[in-house]
């Protein structure tokens, strides 16, 4: 069996970033490999931050469209559920 690999909010968020010019491609190259392994995996807490992040912190930041598509889109890695994710999941049930 092939290991999941899990993959933290700075690898998302680089991969959308249009501004880092080097770690951009690497980013988007890694999950790619994952994508095409099924062998990503991460936790709602790192959705919810990449989401806050690439709406709010980015210079151009993506459209909050744009940013829910790709989280919906990581829910098939089957996020982890961790204490804080509770919250999360109750916001997204009254959606």
């Amino acid at each position: 069996m092939t290991a999941r690999v899990f993959v933290d909010t700075n690898v998302l968020v680089n991969a959308r970033d249009t501004t880092e010019t080097e770690k951009q491609p690497w980013a988007e190259l890694w999950l790619q490999a994952l994508w095409k392994e099924r062998r990503g995996g991460n936790r709602y807490q790192v959705l919810q931050k990449y989401y806050v992040t690439v709406t709010r912190k980015l210079e151009p930041g993506l459209p909050a469209q744009q940013a829910r598509q790709d989280v919906q889109n990581l829910f098939v890695w089957n996020p982890v559920v961790t204490r804080s994710s509770h919250f999360y999941l109750a916001e997204r049930r009254r959606s």
